[in-house]
């Protein structure tokens, strides 16, 4: 999540969504594996790992919960987290910078070490022979089992409604264009942009809903002072003296804004 937020500070926009989305769909699956493991360790008394195997045979609803929590938090489509990574890896590439392929790159080693991980106790706890630990083991009461069932579905179809919310937060606190945005590194166009008369790439978005209106009129009457001045440079001057000339002075400009 906090790479995401990251990557949209440098300028894309699809790893902010990423991020975002990272933090609902994290929730959900995190909560599922929490959920699942404390079931475990009620039903079996004990958390050590290396004294529990054969679980998928006495606790099956458990056992599934923790299997589908453990791709889920892998990145293995169709799962929530899945979308949440592939979004955040895309923004990094899409920076276009040694830099952001060094991110996306190490967020995707990442996620291959945690899947291979998650693998190794799956095999382990999950499946293989009973050990006598989980040999009296069986599925958790109502109480613990429906928050399981209901999280199973969560880590499967919360990007449905997570998505569109994740999209409208994006649309109000950012750019739309990503990720190079004439201007300076927050984004917003630098004073020579403005001056220039170039209008930003800022999705719908104009001027008018960056700056105030007296702000606009100060750069239109800077604009303006400009064009003047340079039409009023004669022919014959060199280059270098047509472009001191071409400067408005602080004085004109000073008795243009009525200061």
């Amino acid at each position: 999540m906090i790479l995401g937020l990251a990557l949209g500070a440098m300028g894309s926009n699809l790893a902010l969504r990423g991020g975002l989305l990272h933090l609902i769909s994290h929730s959900f699956t995190k909560s599922l594996l929490f959920l699942a493991v404390g079931a475990i360790s009620y039903r079996t008394g004990t958390r050590k790992i290396s004294s529990l195997s054969g679980l998928a045979k006495k606790m099956p609803l458990t056992s599934l919960a923790f299997v589908l929590g453990a791709l889920a938090i892998s990145g293995v489509p169709p799962f929530n987290m899945f979308w949440s990574k592939f979004f955040i890896v895309a923004g990094a590439f899409q920076l276009h910078s040694s830099w952001g392929w060094t991110v996306g790159i190490l967020a995707l080693v990442e996620s291959v070490a945690g899947f291979a991980w998650f693998l190794h106790i799956v095999h382990k706890v999950i499946f293989g022979t009973v050990t006598p630990a989980a040999e009296g083991a069986k599925d958790p009461p109502a109480v613990m089992a429906i928050p399981l069932l209901a999280l199973m579905g969560l880590i499967l179809f919360s990007t449905v409604f997570a998505l569109p919310m994740v999209d409208r937060i994006v649309a109000d606190v950012a750019p739309v264009s990503t990720p190079a945005v004439a201007g300076n590194q927050a984004g917003r166009p630098s004073a020579s942009v403005m001056l220039s008369g170039a209008r930003p790439l800022w999705g719908a978005r104009s001027e008018a809903s960056l700056l105030d209106p007296q702000t606009l009129g100060t750069i239109g009457t800077l604009r303006s002072a400009q064009g003047d001045m340079a039409g009023a440079i004669p022919s014959h001057l060199p280059e270098a003296s047509a472009t001191r000339l071409a400067k408005p002075s602080r004085v004109g400009l000073q008795a243009r804004l009525g200061r």
